[in-house]
């Protein structure tokens, strides 16, 4: 590949980083949403 495996690695490393970052920010968005609601 044009990539080194190390470089490759570290970059799959940064991107499930931001995946997790994104998932919890949505997580928190949904249950202060869910609780916000008097259904």
């Amino acid at each position: 590949g044009a990539l080194p495996e190390a470089a490759l690695k570290d970059l799959i490393r940064q991107i499930r980083d931001l995946d997790m970052d994104d998932v919890r920010r949505q997580i928190a968005e949904n249950s202060e949403n869910h609780e916000g609601h008097s259904h």
